[in-house]
């Protein structure tokens, strides 16, 4: 594996874990629907499985794809039931974490 190969495992790997710790949290504080934590839970799971087996095959590109785009449209909704309304910098971070993970798991 080469070093972005190695990136892309670690970037995925903590963006993952992050997410599904969020997800646990968000449960626990009740903040959200159970299912939408449930949904940030499964889409954390399925970016760290994807980047860490993504050398395996492609078909993990399809899975990192599915992780990103879930946890993007559970927090939009999230954001939106919270607070009425979208916090932008906080999408635009998430957007770009994701737009980096997809653009090192193609070029890798």
């Amino acid at each position: 594996m080469n070093l972005l190969g190695y990136i892309l495992m670690i970037l995925g790997t903590v963006y993952g874990l992050l997410n599904l710790i969020a997800g646990l949290t968000q449960i626990k504080q009740k903040k959200i629907d159970t299912w939408s934590s449930i949904v940030i839970i499964v889409g954390g799971v399925l970016i760290a499985i994807s980047v860490i087996f993504s050398s395996k095959g492609s078909y993990f590109f399809y899975l990192l794809l599915l992780g990103l785009i879930i946890i993007h449209i559970a927090t939009i909704r999230n954001g939106i039931k919270m607070f009425g309304k979208l916090n932008w910098k906080h999408h635009i971070v998430r957007f770009l974490i994701s737009l980096t993970l997809v653009i090192l798991s193609i070029i890798r």
